[in-house]
């Protein structure tokens, strides 16, 4: 069975070169770019890559449906230009797409890297279904939503982290406050029909937080897990209501949407 790597990119220079060298020997690789400007298309062709153009979107979903339309592969791996698939994984996925089975999907563990170091906590296993039978698998045109999958989905343990994908997820917090900023405005879209009130504001902040550093065990991961619980919580869920907030109390005035 022919495995066709997937990858979206935009700017994607900083980890790119790690991404293909790791599934360099899969049948196939596909870089679907947005018209970068960095060095993106440069790396891409000096590994054997097929490289296809995509509008610039805000968000990577309606791009990642159409590279997916252009592979040959009988199965796809789809990969963001910041993740790398191990050996052990690699090899999974060609002995799984070879082997006898009613599976049309497999969903994958990630460990996500931020400013310095691997978190667990909320951020693990963090299931990825990224590899999958071609015409079984289409993803919502919003951020963050879960893929539709047309049958059965294999979930590889958490307990095999060898075979879990290492996502470069952040360098710094000043990545972490930019992605945050831009990944709520995506969101608000999705919640801008509810209704906000100041309680929520004040008090669902603090439940992402206590669920985030305690119930979810954040506190092993030191003050990565700490800030992360804080940033998760006071900012990223602080900023999305008030945002939301924001559009529906000015959105038809002169006010601050206008």
């Amino acid at each position: 069975m022919k495995i066709s790597v997937v990858i979206n990119t935009l700017n994607a220079e900083k980890y790119l070169r790690e991404c293909l060298e790791s599934v360099k020997d899969l049948d196939e690789i596909i870089i679907c770019d947005m018209y970068s400007d960095d060095k993106t298309i440069e790396i891409s062709k000096q590994y054997n890559t097929r490289v296809i153009f995509h509008e610039k979107t805000k968000i990577v979903e309606p791009a990642r449906n159409f590279a997916i339309e252009q592979a040959c592969g009988d199965w796809i791996f789809v990969l963001d230009a910041d993740e790398v698939a191990s050996v052990e994984l690699v090899k999974f996925l060609r002995d799984f797409a070879s082997s006898e089975h009613n599976f049309s999907a497999v969903s994958i563990p990630r460990k996500n890297w931020f400013f310095g170091k691997f978190v667990k906590g909320d951020w693990w296993p963090d299931n990825q279904l990224r590899f999958f039978k071609k015409g079984h698998v289409y993803w919502p045109k919003q951020i963050h939503l879960f893929p539709q999958v047309s049958g059965h989905t294999y979930i590889i343990s958490q307990e095999r982290e060898d075979l879990a994908l290492i996502h470069y997820q952040c360098d710094s917090i000043s990545d972490l406050v930019e992605k945050t900023n831009r990944y709520t405005d995506f969101e608000m879209g999705k919640h801008s029909g509810e209704k906000v009130t100041i309680s929520q504001i004040v008090f669902r902040p603090i439940g992402v937080f206590l669920r985030m550093y305690f119930r979810q065990k954040g506190y092993k991961d030191g003050i990565h897990g700490f800030i992360l619980a804080v940033i998760r919580g006071w900012l990223y869920r602080f900023l999305l209501l008030i945002k939301i907030w924001e559009y529906q109390n000015f959105k038809n005035t002169d006010g601050i949407l206008s």
